[in-house]
């Protein structure tokens, strides 16, 4: 949920950076400030966020997380939706 920490998180994240951080990324950083997470991400803006501001882990597309464990660290699931003749198809 987006709370008020969540918005002063993400303001004090867009103020700390000198390139403009879009909107919804900055409340996405904030979620994770305000939680004292780690960010891990795909995005060049996010990338762009101090190590003294937010701990973030920037994953290129060829990054592998080996740690010899039998379930990875992060999992990423890409569930998408397609339109075709009839209706709505969800794709993965």
């Amino acid at each position: 949920a987006v709370d008020h920490s969540v918005v002063l998180s993400a303001r004090s994240i867009r103020t700390a950076m000198s390139p403009r951080l879009p909107a919804m990324d900055a409340l996405i950083a904030g979620c994770a400030k305000a939680h004292g997470a780690v960010l891990v991400h795909r995005d060049r803006h996010m990338a762009a966020i101090p190590q003294t501001v937010l701990k973030t882990l920037f994953l290129d597309k060829d990054s592998v997380c080996d740690t010899g464990e039998s379930q990875p660290l992060v999992r990423e699931s890409r569930i998408g939706y397609g339109i075709k003749k009839g209706g709505i198809r969800k794709r993965n």
